[in-house]
Formats: structure tokens, C-alpha cells, sequence
């Protein structure tokens, strides 16, 4: 079985940053190629998602 690509210092960083993904988990259909299920997530989340994704840090 392939590592999971979630590691629980992810989730405190995007909490940190007022992001939380309470569906968040592994993509058990495709373990070889490390993809996670976010679930639903509203769009100002998946918004801010990004933000801090490109730029590290919290969307101002």
C-alpha cells in the first residue's frame, strides 16, 4: 500500500490559516498516484485554499 500524501502538520498549517477540510482524506481508488478527496468544500474555502497553496500564507 502506497504512504499517504496527508500529514497531520498540513492540517495545523491550514488551520492556522482559517482553512478546514473536515472531509479531507485519502483517494483509496487510486492509492498509486497520492491523490486526496477534499470533499464539498464552499467556494470561499476552496478560495482561500489556493491563495495559500501559491503563496504561503493567508489571503488578505
Amino acid at each position: 500500500m502506497a504512504a499517504s500524501p496527508w500529514c497531520g502538520c498540513c492540517h495545523h498549517q491550514l488551520h492556522q490559516v482559517g482553512i478546514v477540510l473536515p472531509s479531507l482524506g485519502v483517494d483509496a481508488a487510486s492509492p498509486a498516484l497520492g491523490l486526496v478527496e477534499l470533499g464539498r468544500v464552499r467556494a470561499d474555502v476552496a478560495l482561500r485554499l489556493a491563495h495559500t497553496l501559491r503563496h504561503g500564507g493567508p489571503a488578505v
